[in-house]
């Protein structure tokens, strides 16, 4: 009779390792996932990041060459080529990036999220 429990309670316990072996392998898969969605986020930043720096170092070289109405120009026209392309929250996509990160963080916490952006450029405009 002692055997027979034995065996049981053996049994019940490698059931319940095998259950939570496979919780935390489903954990894991959760995680990866998440880290490599914000490293893709990572990505898309640097690259903005960048392209951003080469428009600034233009507009400066402009403005330091005194072509005050080419640099006004060349900022509106990337304003404008901002604004073509769709993001989630905003015009900006940079900002969608960073927003689109906090949504899903907020999403795990259950935490309502909204947002509003609000576009500099249109109050750069005479």
């Amino acid at each position: 009779m002692v055997l027979i429990i034995l065996s049981f309670y053996t049994g019940f316990k490698v059931i319940r390792l095998i259950n939570n072996n496979n919780e935390q392998e489903y954990k894991l898969q959760k995680l990866d996932s998440k880290i490599n969605h914000k490293d893709n986020i990572i990505i898309k930043l640097r690259s903005q990041k960048h392209d951003y720096l080469k428009h600034l170092q233009v507009v400066y070289s402009l403005l330091n060459t005194g072509l005050d109405e080419d640099a006004k120009e060349y900022i509106m026209n990337i304003s404008n080529s901002f604004k073509s392309k769709n993001s989630r929250y905003g015009k900006v996509s940079y900002l969608d990036a960073i927003a689109s990160l906090k949504y899903e963080e907020c999403l795990e916490k259950d935490i309502s999220f909204d947002v509003y952006i609000q576009d500099f450029m249109d109050n750069f405009r005479d």
